[in-house]
């Protein structure tokens, strides 16, 4: 039986700057790639949602598909299979003697659970594991991963001064060392065999390593708007007011390594500014967040998440409907989770608000808007998501825990026309800019004038915004004195 190496993609759907592929490549024997599309990832979390929506979905598989092509040109077939990857594995052994199995670290938990699985199924297979996710590799750390700092502020002091990025690995020659055996392929999943129901949605991203460089590329040269990213990154509106690149960072459709030296190739056309180094700092936030999930491993998915608090949480399914299905009666909270269905994206600013409403104004158990953000979410990465939301709940690393998003304010000073509420809440298109986020204040003679009924076209707000902070912080006081 002829013996291959078999590179497993997860969460790394690229070719450039992929050790475990060109350590593959260099192993003398026949290269093949393989993808799973995970039962674990498409089943419920524990709030029943769908773990992966239709959103990220559809952008995985068009990840996949372009892998697939740029596998190909260097002659590496890509096995696309429906399964467990262990029982894959099992599978495509019986057909080939798998000689190693090369793939990137995960700190996932069903991740580990798969790698646990190969482990203890396939024990005569050589198996190298790579780290990829990360900007700067663990072991160029100044501390080991189980000392570092839980404060990002005090974690990025630590590392930030060297910044000892390594160079990136190169792309494998087209391979000559042909499997020499047969292996259907296989195809892409539908959204019906993954159990995926279709709905009406709006995509914000195609998925690939190609679409991702475009958008560097536009990003960082074309228009220049690396430039202005400190002034325009917490805008809600424009797609250019961030570099959007998460959601190929998220997938590795681009590695972090790729963009920080696209950075410094920027920074040495036009002199980098405080724009660039923040972006920079941003891949720091990335590997802050996977690392802290690596020294504290699922204490990250625990109600008390990060800390001791014991916050007694809310699961009113009346108001996690209302913040689900945007109708919260605040326009900032209702736009963006109304984005958020129809395309599987949120800005950063949106995703602060809506989960300091959610967590701090309805006093919902945090875990759900987590849940949800990992079933919506094209750019999902399971230490970021659960991270932020820790940090932002109060409950993470966060040492302002008592700050509470005034989510009119905010609307106010990020969307000062209204153009970002009005275009997710078309009710409100004829609401003059300086009410929008007052729109509840509307007399009735006012509401006529717009066209909209309160309480039948729009809701009244859920929650008194005053009260409800003033509420947490008691909550949070209190636990945090037991």
């Amino acid at each position: 039986m002829r013996k291959c190496a078999i590179v497993w993609f997860r969460n790394d759907l690229r070719v450039h700057d992929h050790e475990p592929l060109a350590q593959a490549a260099a192993s003398g024997l026949p290269v093949v790639g393989l993808y799973c599309f995970d039962p674990r990832q498409y089943g419920k979390t524990a709030y029943g949602f769908p773990k992966t929506g239709r959103h990220r979905a559809r952008f995985i598989r068009e990840s996949v598909a372009v892998l697939r092509t740029n596998l190909n040109k260097l002659g590496i077939p890509l096995l696309v299979r429906q399964g467990r990857p262990e029982e894959v594995l099992t599978d495509i052994s019986a057909s080939v003697a798998i000689s190693e199995l090369h793939y990137h670290h995960e700190w996932g938990s069903e991740e580990r659970e798969a790698v646990r699985f190969i482990h203890a199924s396939h024990p005569f297979i050589r198996i190298h594991v790579y780290y990829g996710h990360n900007l700067i590799h663990p072991e160029d750390l100044p501390i080991p991963v189980k000392d570092m700092p839980v404060v990002y502020s005090m974690f990025r002091r630590r590392v930030e001064g060297a910044m000892p990025v390594r160079t990136m690995i190169g792309i494998p020659a087209p391979a000559t060392n042909h499997p020499g055996f047969e292996l259907e392929e296989g195809e892409l999943p539908s959204d019906n065999s993954l159990g995926i129901t279709a709905e009406a949605c709006e995509p914000a991203f195609r998925g690939g390593s190609h679409e991702g460089r475009q958008r560097l590329r536009h990003y960082f040269f074309d228009t220049g708007r690396l430039r202005v990213y400190k002034d325009t990154r917490n805008g809600l509106l424009h797609r250019d007011d961030t570099s959007k690149l998460s959601p190929y960072l998220a997938h590795g459709c681009l590695s972090p390594r790729y963009v920080y030296e696209q950075v410094k190739a920027a920074e040495a056309e036009w002199s980098g500014n405080d724009s660039t180094r923040l972006l920079v700092a941003e891949l720091l936030w990335r590997d802050y967040f996977w690392l802290l999930h690596g020294k504290l491993g699922n204490r990250i998915f625990s109600e008390r998440g990060l800390t001791d608090y014991g916050i007694p949480w809310s699961r009113d399914e009346r108001l996690v409907d209302a913040w689900l299905n945007g109708r919260t009666g605040y326009p900032l909270v209702d736009a963006c989770m109304t984005e958020l269905r129809r395309t599987g994206f949120l800005s950063n600013r949106g995703r602060q608000n809506v989960a300091s409403f959610l967590t701090k104004n309805l006093g919902v158990d945090w875990r759900i808007g987590a849940e949800w953000f990992e079933s919506c979410l094209i750019d999902y990465d399971v230490s970021l998501n659960y991270g932020n939301w820790c940090y932002c709940s109060g409950v993470g690393t966060d040492h302002m825990p008592y700050r509470v998003f005034n989510v009119m304010k905010q609307g106010r000073e990020y969307d000062p026309y209204g153009q970002y509420a009005k275009r997710w809440l078309p009710m409100l298109r004829d609401v003059p800019a300086e009410q929008v986020y007052e729109v509840h204040e509307l007399t009735l003679i006012e509401q006529a004038a717009c066209g909209i009924e309160l309480g039948t076209d729009y809701p009244y707000p859920i929650v008194d915004l005053s009260a409800s902070a003033r509420d947490y912080k008691d909550r949070l006081h209190k636990a945090m004195n037991q």
